[in-house]
């Protein structure tokens, strides 16, 4: 066993990452012009819940779709917005009768360094700034346009679940935030167990980790220096993934944000770990 030492105690920023994503947005005029709403024009309200992309093609082409990096849509009247498989996006929408016109597009600028997540983000992005109508009937949404089509699902309001208790796989390593940050796919299976002791388990993707912890809030601080067996990491993806989960959870207070089943463990310095609950 090795021990690794826990020597950052820097006060944490307290803002969480969703938040830091959504003050990131850059107003970029990716779509139409304004969709401030005339006279008789609707904004759509009972269109209003969440919904995850089943299939789509755009000017581009097919609109590719990544299981661990899934594009989402959630509406709530003139506000749209989501995850476009990386980064967060939204637009003010008007919608009237069946149509719709889309203001002008905000995205943030996290780079998505897997290509294939890159590939969904780009095509989606592309057709969504062609749609110019919708139509929903029960829980299934559509928009199409020139060239375009994505149909939706709308989901059910997923509860946040605990963070004691379920086995968190790592989904994500988050390298920064704003232009200079990025968001990495894992490249070996990774877990995190918290359990009521106040002791965690888990691994980095190559060794087992183990250590205690202390809750305050939304802080999460190790108690001590995080123990790890000793295999050697031979595969360098694997091993720069190693180092990244052991400086996330060693660089002291970590911020703690619990989103239906996702987890996300930020440090001071805008570096992560992103998890889902099996």
């Amino acid at each position: 066993m090795r021990a690794t030492q826990h020597l950052d105690t820097r006060p944490v920023l307290t803002r969480t990452l969703a938040a830091a994503a959504a003050s990131a947005l850059l107003l970029t005029a990716c779509g139409t012009s304004g969709a401030s709403g005339g006279d008789g024009a609707r904004t759509g309200d009972g269109l209003d819940g969440t919904y995850v992309l089943e299939g789509g093609t755009g000017p581009s082409g097919q609109v590719p779709l990544v299981a661990t990096a899934p594009v989402t849509l959630q509406i709530e009247g003139a506000s749209w917005g989501g995850t476009s498989a990386c980064n967060n996006y939204g637009a003010e929408v008007e919608v009237d009768g069946d149509r719709v016109t889309l203001g002008s597009l905000a995205v943030t600028e996290m780079a998505c360094v897997d290509a294939e997540v890159m590939a969904s983000e780009q095509a989606y992005l592309a057709a969504l700034q062609a749609v110019d109508e919708v139509s929903s009937e029960g829980d299934r949404l559509v928009l199409t346009g020139p060239d375009t089509e994505l149909t939706f699902s709308r989901q059910g309001a997923e509860p946040d679940r605990a963070l004691v208790g379920p086995r968190w796989a790592l989904t994500e390593l988050i390298d920064g935030e704003g232009p200079d940050g990025a968001v990495t796919s894992v490249a070996a299976d990774a877990e995190l167990e918290l359990s009521d002791d106040g002791r965690l388990a888990g691994s980095t993707g190559c060794n087992r980790l183990m250590g205690g912890y202390t809750r305050d809030g939304e802080l999460l601080t190790l108690d001590g220096p995080l123990a790890t067996t000793r295999m050697a990491c031979v595969d360098q993806a694997v091993a720069a993934q190693e180092r990244h989960v052991l400086a996330v959870l060693d660089a002291g207070p970590l911020v703690v944000e619990v989103t239906g089943d996702r987890l996300t463990l930020t440090a001071t310095d805008g570096r992560g770990l992103g998890y889902r609950a099996e």
